[in-house]
């Protein structure tokens, strides 16, 4: 006689085991978002900083048909001659109003800073700029003075051997996770603070710089 074949039966999680897989989950997540979250942000830093390089080739590229520097000054000036400039803010519109880039204003926000809501120049405020550009600079200037470098440098003088670590201020765009900036010669980098000091700027006068 055949016996019937037992039908096995299934066996689910207990709650135990259930409440274990969800401490391991919950220790991953813990783990790997502040990874996840400063890898995010490098990338939206990387693509602020490909701005800047944009931003430097259209103002100093010898190759333009109408460079920014055709006319004996090579840099923005704060005072002094013209054009002059207040604030950065004023040189972007001067720069897109004046084709020098052909780019809308927008072009110079940044993640925490938006863009201005239309594409009228005169609607781009110091809210939606993220860049501030060094004035007052020349050819003699050093290649390793910073020209361009995002708004979260809360500076108004740089001066060598001053100590920037706690100059990086919490405001948008990055915080203190870094700075994007681009040096006087082209050079392209992200700086953290525990490195400011030493390799943001290494010469011997003070530079004025145009704030948003």
């Amino acid at each position: 006689m055949i016996k019937p074949m037992r039908r096995l039966k299934k066996k689910g999680f207990t709650l135990i085991e259930l409440l274990v897989v969800i401490a391991i989950i919950a220790i991953l997540a813990a783990v790997l978002t502040p990874t996840v979250t400063d890898a995010l942000t490098r990338g939206k830093m990387t693509g602020t900083l490909s701005n800047g390089r944009s931003i430097f080739q259209a103002l100093f590229a010898k190759d333009i048909e109408d460079p920014i520097f055709q006319t004996g000054s090579a840099y923005p000036r704060s005072s002094g001659g013209a054009p002059t400039f207040a604030n950065s803010t004023d040189f972007w519109k001067h720069v897109v109003t004046s084709g020098i880039m052909r780019v809308s204003t927008s072009f110079f926000s940044a993640p925490g800073v938006p863009p201005p809501t239309t594409t009228n120049v005169t609607d781009f405020t110091e809210a939606n700029n993220a860049w501030c550009i060094s004035a007052n600079l020349n050819d003699s200037t050093i290649d390793t003075t910073p020209l361009l470098f995002t708004r979260n440098l809360n500076v108004n003088q740089l001066q060598a051997g001053t100590d920037y670590a706690g100059n990086l201020t919490e405001s948008s765009p990055f915080g203190r996770k870094g700075l994007p900036a681009v040096l006087k010669g082209g050079s392209a980098m992200i700086f953290k603070t525990d490195v400011l000091n030493a390799n943001f700027y290494s010469g011997g006068t003070n530079i004025t710089v145009l704030r948003p």
